[in-house]
């Protein structure tokens, strides 16, 4: 099965969404939930969720360790965003990062001082077409 490019349109705005690095495209993979469970809408080169949180699922992140192997099982979840500007205060904004193999969790980069990201952290989070990650600090844009 082949998924289409999305537009921002294509997905209401607060829609639950499921985002992760589909790394063999290039792109970001967006999951919406159906009756039969988080299926791929598509993909999109930039996004934006609100109330996003950053989940790892720690079975499968040990899979990956022990066995060498990619599986999807880190991601975003929050409401779609379809109209947005990115923010420009760099202040306010810090870059995120994960790998399965040093940490369990996502952090900041090494920039914005390799800090944890709760579980419990809720806000807004950028999908660049560059591949980052952007979340922004508490204070930043609604």
């Amino acid at each position: 099965m082949t998924t289409r490019m999305l537009v921002p349109e294509d997905i209401e705005t607060n829609t639950p969404v499921k985002i992760y690095k589909n790394k063999p495209k290039n792109l970001w993979s967006v999951q919406v939930k159906t009756e039969k469970g988080w299926r791929v809408k598509g993909h999109i080169k930039i996004a934006r969720v609100n109330n996003g949180r950053f989940q790892v699922n720690e079975k499968t992140r040990q899979k990956i360790v022990e066995e060498g192997k990619k599986y999807v099982h880190a991601f975003v979840i929050g409401e779609w965003c379809q109209h947005w500007t990115l923010y420009q205060d760099h202040g306010c904004v810090e870059f995120v990062k994960y790998n399965p193999y040093k940490h369990k969790e996502f952090r900041t980069t090494d920039w914005y001082g390799n800090k944890p990201i709760s579980p419990d952290w809720r806000g807004i989070v950028y999908f660049g077409k560059d591949g980052n990650v952007t979340k922004v600090k508490k204070g930043g844009p609604n």
